[in-house]
């Protein structure tokens, strides 16, 4: 006669099963369009400028914080560059645990195009919101860069200055992760 026992009494470790709202590390990508508004200094004068933008990022997420990859984006405006940059994402929050989920980020790189040839920088603060399986994104944010330009202030020997101006805005950006 073989018998079995089981263990029947109340466990010191708790049931409840973990809720995951929609996450997984490894590759992830982002999808963002949004607006800028901000100021640019001509001759340390401020002077109104406006864009909008696409975006998009791509590279991966370590778990579950910590995200880390490349991309580009365009903007449009006052001015049209190319932002190329690295970027890094660090969710505030375990978004296994929680259904928004805010997250801080920057980017830098390079501008490019013949409106900006400099360096570019975006330092944001946003919130995941899950969707089946992928998030949506609304994030705000502060961007840098310089603006070539070529002022026809001619001296005395018929050459030119050539000056960049410093284009300071704030962002407003929505996107989808996928």
């Amino acid at each position: 006669n073989i018998c079995n026992a089981q263990f029947a009494g109340v466990s010191s470790i708790s049931q409840t099963p973990e809720k995951n709202y929609n996450y997984s590390s490894g590759y992830k990508g982002f999808g963002e369009i949004g607006f800028s508004i901000g100021h640019r200094e001509i001759y340390n004068e401020p002077k109104s400028m406006w864009s909008t933008s696409i975006y998009t990022t791509h590279g991966y997420q370590f778990a579950p914080y910590f995200f880390i990859g490349a991309g580009m984006g365009f903007e449009i405006g006052t001015y049209k560059y190319l932002p190329i940059f690295g970027e890094c994402r660090i969710n505030i929050l375990n978004p296994k645990k929680h259904f928004f989920s805010p997250y801080i980020g920057a980017r830098a790189g390079y501008a490019a195009l013949e409106d900006a040839r400099s360096a570019y920088f975006n330092f944001f603060l946003g919130i995941r919101i899950p969707f089946k399986n992928n998030a949506f994104l609304i994030n705000a944010g502060y961007q840098l860069t310089g603006i070539h330009q070529s002022y026809h202030n001619y001296d005395y020997l018929g050459f030119y200055d050539v000056y960049y101006d410093n284009c300071k805005s704030f962002s407003l950006r929505l996107g989808y992760e996928f």
